[in-house]
């Protein structure tokens, strides 16, 4: 079983060609996005603000973060800037590394077979993204490959 979890290119939108490939956790369920402090500081300049994150385990928990309003992203082989309205930063992105989609993964469904060379290969770089609904372009399903109701579908 996976999660949509994809490798990206991420830039500041003022530095787009010093970019780094990273892994973008996509969470429908989430109305922020979030990015790792460490690549968050390699990118640009935000700004400290304090933040309420409402989760399964705490409500409007504060916490203080770097906001950020610069970001893009592109997909691993896309030409195409999807630009990211606010994003803040966390120690970390909690995710799980053997979440992340493979070909040979998709190759264990038959029709899932069709979409498998469409998916990248493990990239060597961390999990250091998480893209919530605030950001509606990077979310969308371009296509959804389904099997029966028993099986996986990809997106």
């Amino acid at each position: 079983m996976t999660t949509m979890i994809v490798p990206v290119w991420i830039s500041s939108k003022s530095r787009p060609k010093e970019e780094i490939v990273i892994y973008a956790l996509m969470d429908t369920q989430s109305d922020t996005s979030f990015i790792a402090k460490s690549v968050g500081e390699q990118l640009s300049k935000g700004w400290q603000t304090a933040l309420k994150i409402s989760t399964m385990t705490a409500k409007q928990k504060s916490s203080m973060c770097t906001r950020y309003n610069d970001v893009q992203i592109r997909g691993l082989h896309s030409e195409a800037y999807i630009s990211i309205p606010e994003v803040f930063s966390r120690g970390e992105i909690p995710a799980e590394w053997s979440h992340i989609r493979t070909p040979s993964a998709a190759q264990k469904w038959n029709h899932l077979w069709s979409v498998s060379e469409k998916i990248s290969l493990l990239q060597d770089c961390p999990i250091a993204l998480l893209i919530g609904y605030n950001c509606p372009e990077a979310l969308r399903p371009l296509h959804v490959q389904s099997g029966t109701t028993e099986e996986h579908y990809a997106i």
